[in-house]
């Protein structure tokens, strides 16, 4: 009898040691996949934000991890199927900083770091290039450095920034060329719109008016000569 106590005993332990391996298994299974980071910025993005925003100053605020998604759209009236392909190439990029007028929040140039390499010197480029110069938005790429020299970080995001600029004005067209082209417009529009009024008020002309008759008030038009017939026409 005391074999069979010490068997349930020993099975209720193991059960319940089932149970809670089992519960702790499903609690690790359904639980999110998700952690929080510690900072913002990684110690190279701070040391470059506190010069990006000495080279911005007062002018401009800096924002700092901006998705792509969440300031360049898709251009409308695309097929389904390039739209989505369009939205995935956006959700797959970062910029490190966006400079935004304070008092508007207009996108003035977006910034990326882009890590030391001894290998390579030139700054790399890919698609997020080409994606910006599409949607027109200044884009430059600093690399990660111990010294930042201040006025060549000025001269840089100012080069972008006016290039931006300069597009805007080729795509524009001047307020008095603008104004000329909509009155030339409205006067023609005002022209093809009265004459057909012109037309319906006209007199029609008579196919009896004879051949003799003269156009009055019309100088300077050679009528041509006029013919007059005395007797009957011979219809041989």
């Amino acid at each position: 009898m005391e074999h069979l106590y010490f068997l349930l005993g020993l099975a209720a332990i193991v059960l319940l040691a089932f149970l809670l391996s089992l519960r702790r298994s499903l609690s690790k299974r359904f639980r999110f996949p998700y952690l929080a980071d510690r900072t913002l910025f990684t110690p190279a993005q701070r040391a470059f934000q506190a010069v990006l925003e000495q080279a911005v100053g007062k002018t401009y605020r800096v924002y700092g991890r901006v998705r792509v998604a969440d300031i360049i759209d898709v251009r409308p009236r695309m097929p389904r199927r390039d739209r989505e392909r369009a939205y995935e190439r956006l959700g797959e990029h970062c910029f490190d900083f966006v400079v935004c007028r304070p008092d508007t929040s207009a996108i003035a140039c977006a910034i990326n770091l882009v890590p030391r390499s001894r290998l390579r010197k030139s700054l790399p480029r890919d698609r997020l290039d080409r994606i910006c110069a599409a949607a027109q938005l200044p884009f430059v790429r600093f690399r990660e450095s111990d010294h930042y020299v201040l006025p060549d970080v000025q001269e840089r995001i100012a080069a972008a920034m006016q290039l931006r600029v300069t597009d805007a004005k080729h795509d524009e067209i001047p307020f008095d060329e603008a104004a000329d082209a909509l009155h030339q417009l409205s006067g023609e529009i005002r022209e093809t719109d009265r004459e057909p009024r012109l037309q319906s008020r006209r007199a029609p002309l008579s196919l009896h008016k004879p051949a003799s008759a003269t156009v009055q008030d019309r100088d300077g038009i050679d009528e041509g000569p006029v013919f007059k017939f005395d007797g009957e026409l011979d219809d041989r």
